[in-house]
């Protein structure tokens, strides 16, 4: 069908009628490219759109969930630090009660 039309197209440049069906051969090449070229950046937004929810899910699910395993391998013993951010002072108090809990246990001064 594209062949038909710009062998039509170029038999009427032939006859005097150039210039009108050159520029609807390049107007026609032009547009299949404009298509393509917008075909590949839809596909290229919803990649990156698509990659843009997936690291904001694993910010906002994935890390809270990580982030305490990788506390309770260390030894803190933070099971609930998930629920919300930790300060130093929070961690101060838990270790001081930490500190008088196993005082305590081993029936020491605290």
């Amino acid at each position: 069908m594209i062949l038909t039309f710009i062998s039509t197209n170029s038999a009427c440049y032939r006859r005097g009628e150039g210039f009108h069906s050159l520029f609807s051969i390049l107007y026609s090449l032009f547009s299949i490219l404009y298509s393509l070229f917008s075909i590949l950046t839809t596909l290229a937004f919803c990649f990156l759109l698509l990659t843009s929810y997936f690291l904001l899910l694993t910010s906002y699910f994935l890390l809270p969930v990580l982030v305490p395993l990788h506390i309770e391998l260390l030894g803190f013993g933070l099971s609930l630090a998930y629920l919300k951010p930790i300060t130093n002072m929070q961690l101060f108090m838990c270790n001081n009660a930490c500190t008088y809990a196993s005082l305590s246990k081993r029936g020491g001064e605290v």
